[in-house]
């Protein structure tokens, strides 16, 4: 898990949408990166599992929250 204010670098871009035409990697381009900043974590929304007998008394529910990281996108180096 990141927390905050912590820096990410990616350098497995596999698109340009700065250009008229797109230049699309096969599978990503070279010389191109991303620097990103964690700006916290939070969670998503609850999702709920049921599971039923029928004629029985078997009602089991039970749910669950995701954890998210949000991102802000701080460079789009392509060269």
């Amino acid at each position: 898990m990141c927390r905050n204010s912590n820096r990410v670098a990616d350098n497995l871009v596999q698109g340009d949408g700065t250009r008229r035409v797109p230049a699309l990697g096969k599978p990503t381009l070279a010389g191109a990166s991303v620097t990103a900043e964690v700006v916290g974590v939070t969670q998503g929304p609850k999702l709920v599992v049921q599971k039923l007998r029928r004629r029985k008394t078997l009602r089991r529910r039970t749910g669950h929250r995701q954890m998210f990281t949000k991102v802000r996108i701080n460079k789009i180096a392509v060269g």
